[in-house]
C-alpha cells in the first residue's frame, strides 16, 4: 500500500512540477564551470550573472551558430573585463518571447532609460544620456541601425546595434564603432567594446544569454579612474532587457 501510494505521488508531483525544474536544457551549458547553487537557480529559471577573466571561462556550450559567434566577437576584443548573464525559459507561454526582444533592443532612444550601479557614487544613474539613431539598413535576416550614443563621463562615440533573426534565433549586439574617450585620453578603441544577448530556442525551453566585453587603456589613470566605470555596465546593459521581457 505504500509502494502504491509512493507512486501516485510521484506521479502527481511529475504532472504539476513547473517545467522550469527540467534538466533537458543543460547540455547548453558547460556545468562543471557553475557551481551547484548556479545550476539549481537555472533549473529554476532564476538569472545567473558570472564575473569572468575572458570569454574562454564561458559557461554556455551549444551548438547554436549565433550564439558561438557572439562569443567568438567577445573574445576578439581581448577584454579587460566581461561578464555573462544566463537565464532559461518554458517555450511553452513564451512563443513570442522574440518578437518581445526586438521590439525592445531597435527602440534605440530607449537605451537612455537603462539604469546601472555606479560604484563610485553608490547610485542608479543612467547608462546613456545621448542614444539617436543616425541610419538604418536593413537585410532579410539582419537590420544594422548606426547610432551616436553618450555614457557619462565619457564622449560622445559612433556605435553599430545589429539584429540578426532566423527561425528561433535572435542575435542581438552593440559595438563601438568610434573610440571612446574619457577627458583627454582614449579610454577604449574601436570595437574593444561589446554587449548583446542570444535568445534561442533549445527544446522546450528558451535560452536567454546575455555578455559583455570591453578592453580598456592599459595606462595607470585610466585603469584607476575608468575601469570601474564598465563593471556594472556590461551586466546592467544585458539584465535591463532581460527585466524588460513579461
Amino acid at each position: 500500500m505504500k509502494k502504491l501510494i509512493l507512486a501516485l505521488g510521484m506521479a502527481l508531483l511529475s504532472v504539476f512540477a513547473s517545467p522550469a525544474f527540467s534538466s533537458d536544457f543543460l547540455s547548453c551549458f558547460n556545468s562543471s564551470k557553475f557551481t551547484k547553487e548556479q545550476i539549481q537557480d537555472l533549473k529554476a529559471g532564476r538569472v545567473v550573472i558570472r564575473n569572468l577573466k575572458s570569454p574562454g571561462e564561458s559557461g554556455l556550450k551549444t551548438s547554436n551558430i549565433y550564439a558561438n559567434k557572439f562569443l567568438e566577437e567577445l573574445k576578439a576584443t581581448s577584454p579587460t573585463h566581461f561578464a555573462e548573464i544566463m537565464q532559461v525559459r518554458p517555450y511553452k507561454g513564451n512563443e513570442n518571447l522574440i518578437a518581445q526582444l526586438v521590439s525592445l533592443v531597435t527602440d534605440i532612444k530607449s537605451y537612455r532609460q537603462i539604469p546601472y550601479y555606479t560604484e563610485r557614487h553608490g547610485a542608479w544613474a543612467a547608462m546613456f544620456t545621448k542614444a539617436e539613431v543616425v541610419s538604418i539598413s536593413r537585410g532579410n535576416l539582419t537590420s544594422i541601425y548606426n547610432a551616436v550614443f553618450r555614457m557619462p563621463p565619457f564622449a560622445e562615440f559612433d556605435a553599430q546595434v545589429s539584429t540578426t533573426q532566423i527561425g528561433d534565433t535572435l542575435y542581438f549586439a552593440t559595438k563601438n564603432k568610434g573610440k571612446i574617450e574619457y577627458k583627454i585620453f582614449d579610454a577604449v578603441k574601436p570595437e574593444k567594446m561589446e554587449c548583446g544577448l542570444v535568445l534561442f530556442r533549445e527544446g522546450d525551453y528558451w535560452i536567454l544569454y546575455g555578455a559583455g566585453a570591453v578592453k580598456t587603456n592599459g595606462s595607470p589613470f585610466v585603469k584607476k579612474r575608468v575601469n570601474r566605470a564598465f563593471v556594472n555596465r556590461i551586466k546592467d546593459f544585458s539584465m535591463y532587457f532581460i527585466k524588460k521581457l513579461n
